[in-house]
């Protein structure tokens, strides 16, 4: 059965995503964080914010969001690193890597270490929604057939 916690990652009635714990951004560049946080709040969403790897677990345990969207190149733990501790005990939060590293290497290794998506920076913002809702969609679909 379909936690709460993943329930409210989105409204399938509606085509925003609404979530009560939230989406959390990890990024150690503050006005990426403002950026994003602006627009997520114009969608009616729920922003947390962790600036290093080491926040971001501890929001992670604390806050319990709804999403994870991590950059990988921070300076105390690397974006990796966070994804893979993440993994260890939560295979079902929905993880997107936003970074500007493009190479297929680390898009690659991103994803086996558990990540759901990875979008390259500098990104669309509606492109990023849009995956958001998609990678939601999907967790919701499948879970929802577990009973």
């Amino acid at each position: 059965m379909l936690s709460v916690r993943r329930q409210s990652i989105l409204d399938t009635a509606h085509k925003n995503i609404r979530c009560a714990s939230g989406l959390c951004f990890v990024d150690n560049n503050e006005q990426t964080l403002n950026y994003l946080s602006d627009i997520i709040d114009k969608e009616g969403l729920c922003a947390i914010r962790a600036l290093s790897g080491h926040e971001a677990l501890k929001k992670y345990e604390e806050e319990k969001p709804d999403f994870i969207c991590l950059d990988i190149v921070m300076p105390d733990m690397s974006g990796y690193d966070v994804c893979r501790e993440i993994r260890k005990t939560d295979s079902d939060i929905p993880i997107m890597f936003l970074s500007s590293k493009s190479e297929s290497f680390d898009k690659i290794l991103g994803l086996e270490l558990g990540a759901d998506d990875y979008i390259v920076k500098p990104f669309d913002i509606g492109e990023l929604l849009a995956r958001i809702r998609a990678i939601a969609r999907r967790c919701i679909s499948k879970n929802s057939r577990i009973k």
